[in-house]
Order: C-alpha cells, then structure tokens, then sequence
C-alpha cells in the first residue's frame, strides 16, 4: 500500500467510526474538510470516496472491523485499476468486471452480494433483486433535464465544450464532477434532475391543470417540472421547513419561475385556514428514499426495517390532509423515491379507499438499467 493510500485508509476509518449519521454522510464529509485545512482537493475526493465505499457495503460483513472491511469495499466499489495496485495487494485479482470482482469475494470471505440489503420481501416485484444489490455498488452518474426552448443552445455548448455528455431526448448525461456550470445556467437553462425523476411527468395529465400545489416540495425539482408541463398554471409550493422554502425561492428565481404563494406546513397535522382547491396536488412523499440509495448508501447502512411502518403511516396521514384541498375531479401525484411494496402500492391502495380515490394508473420507475433513480408514482383522482 502506498504512503498516501495508507493515510487516506487511516482517515477513512477514524471518520466512519465517529459517523453515527447524526447529518447527511456528504454533509459530515464537508464539515470535517472545512475544520481540516490540511487536505487538499485529491485527498478529499480520496478519503470521501473510502468512506462512500465502506457505506456501499450495506448490511454485509457486519461482524468485521471497519479496517478490515474497508479494503473488501474499495475493491467492490473502485472502478481504477491504478488505484487498487496502489492500495491492495496483488492477492486482488485486476479485472475490470464487477461479477469477477464479485465471485472472488464470495470464495474469500462470508459474503454474498444479496447481504447488501438482505430484506427482499420489503422490494416491488419489478426490481431484479440481485441487479438492486448491485446497484449499491457504484455511483449513479448525473442527469439534467433541458427546459424548454434551450435544447438547441445547451447541446451547441456541451458539443463546444469537448465534455463527455450523452442525449437523450431532453435529457443528457454526464458524469459525476463534471464542471457543469462552466457550460450552461443551472435552472435556467437545464435543471440538475435524475432521470427517472423527469419520466414523472408521464403522469402528468395531458389537460385541465390551471392549479398546482406541491406539497412537499424540498429543493423544488417537481416544481421546475411542473411549471414547463404546464406554463399557465398558478403553483402553490408548501413545505414543513422554513430554510427549505427560502432555498426554493432562491432556485426559482434563477429559473425565472414565479409562484403564487408558499405554505410553511406541517402536514402531519389537519390543514386549518387554508380553502384554496388545487386541480393537482403533487405529494413527493417523505420516504427511506431507497431508490436513491446509490447516491446515500449510508441510509442504507443504517436502515432499520422497523421504521418502515411509522413513515408508511406518516404518508398516509399526509394524503388524508391534503385531500380536502383537491377540486373534484381532480387529481393527486403521490410519488415516492422508494421501491419498498409499504410506501408505494399499499399506500395508495389504502388512501383510495379510505379518501374514496380511484387509481387511475400507477408505475414504478426502474432505473436499475440506466444507471439512474427508482421511484414510485400513482395518479390518484377524486371522483
């Protein structure tokens, strides 16, 4: 092992043993940095990339020490093979396959890939649980979403810029770290939007929507989305945190998006005060987000299956609330970032019945196959 492999392994592991997720791992990560001066940009990507890997592992190996399972991740989840000639020995076959990589830890340790999340009966019937579990392995690339009218100038200035990008229809691809405001403006020009998350819009009704509430609305990408599906519609944003909401106000500005009104709200609680009616109300649900675990491992590795019923209950309580603000006829877009069976179908399933609600159609996004998301959505109409 190198001199500079062998201190990122020491960092990696003293960070991953005083990480008890009490923050965001890349949030953690960022405020360690900024209190350590000392790591320059090439250490930082390293000992970041360490402690993702370690994360990547999820629930297997459990009963080996972070040391110890640290090397067994780094191979797994490392794609350069000058790095592992750095930083493992040469016992470490060199193959640029994942199922060689794969079988060759299986042989040596107690490990099967299925032991990354080992809770099948908790995953949609429509995602190949081997390929999920190893979809835990690697980093999701990043995705934009062109907004209308720019198609034309974001492909001119990817093409100028001798980037690596893939189009596909108005969406492109890049990989990650890639400089991508050095080529275009975010939000106004394209939206940072995973893939699966722009193909929600194929539940978008094709007509009828002159009001939009976005009840849940974080970083506002729904929002974005929502207001280039339909132009003329007055959106009506809402969500539980105050800081969020002033983060939306800021990227809609830089979008040049304007919105009627925003609702600090807990929707945990009955709506009081509020008689505006919506055509659309877009219910992006609180969720474990284990369609998006790729990208968060460390949810993943923490993940307790327990949990699932009390934030089941919490999304069916929110749909419950925000039903008395729906016009009839109109229609909820209840999505999930989950591809967990309790927050998807059996939610919906019982809020139609419970809020006499039809369902009229419903899918779950598989971005298994294109390196992206998986999500959840159902169109839910009131009669």
């Amino acid at each position: 092992m190198s001199k500079r492999f062998f201190s990122y392994h020491n960092t990696a592991c003293k960070l991953i043993a005083s990480y008890q997720k009490q923050m965001p791992l890349q949030h953690f990560l960022k405020q360690y940095f900024s209190e350590n001066k000392k790591h320059g940009s090439k250490d930082r990507k390293w000992i970041s990339h360490f402690c993702y890997c370690f994360y990547r592992l999820g629930k297997s190996l459990s009963n080996m020490s972070i040391e110890s399972r640290l090397p067994i991740a780094i191979y797994l989840c490392t794609d350069d093979l000058a790095v592992l000639g750095e930083y493992l020995s040469e016992k470490w076959p060199r193959t640029d396959s994942l199922d060689e990589r794969i079988q060759y830890v299986e042989k040596e340790y107690d490990f099967k890939i299925t032991d990354v999340f080992p809770f099948p009966d908790l995953v949609v019937e429509e995602i190949d649980f081997v390929a999920l579990n190893k979809s835990f392995l690697r980093q999701p690339d990043v995705f934009l979403r062109i907004r209308p009218g720019k198609t034309e100038k974001v492909i001119r200035a990817f093409e100028s810029s001798n980037m690596s990008f893939e189009q596909n229809g108005n969406a492109v691809k890049v990989k990650n770290r890639t400089a991508i405001e050095q080529v275009v403006v975010i939000n106004k020009d394209v939206v940072i939007q995973d893939l699966s998350s722009q193909k929600i819009a194929t539940l978008f009704p094709d007509k009828g929507i002159n009001s939009i509430w976005d009840c849940c609305a974080a970083s506002g990408g729904k929002t974005l989305l929502a207001r280039d599906y339909f132009p003329k519609a007055k959106i009506t944003v809402s969500d539980i945190r105050p800081s969020i909401l002033q983060n939306h106000k800021k990227r809609m500005q830089e979008a040049g998006v304007s919105v009627q009104k925003y609702w600090t709200i807990d929707l945990s609680q009955p709506i009081q005060d509020i008689n505006d009616l919506f055509d659309l109300i877009i219910c992006d649900a609180p969720c474990s987000g284990s369609g998006t675990w790729a990208r968060t491992p460390e949810e993943m590795y923490f993940f307790e299956k327990e949990n699932l019923k009390n934030v089941s209950n919490l999304q069916q309580t929110i749909v419950r609330h925000i039903f008395g603000q729906l016009k009839d006829g109109g229609i909820i877009l209840y999505i999930t970032c989950s591809i967990f069976k309790e927050e998807d179908d059996d939610v919906v399933r019982e809020m139609a019945v419970q809020c006499n609600l039809t369902i009229e159609k419903h899918l779950i996004i598989n971005g298994l196959t294109s390196g992206s998301d998986s999500l959840f959505g159902c169109v839910l109409k009131k009669s």
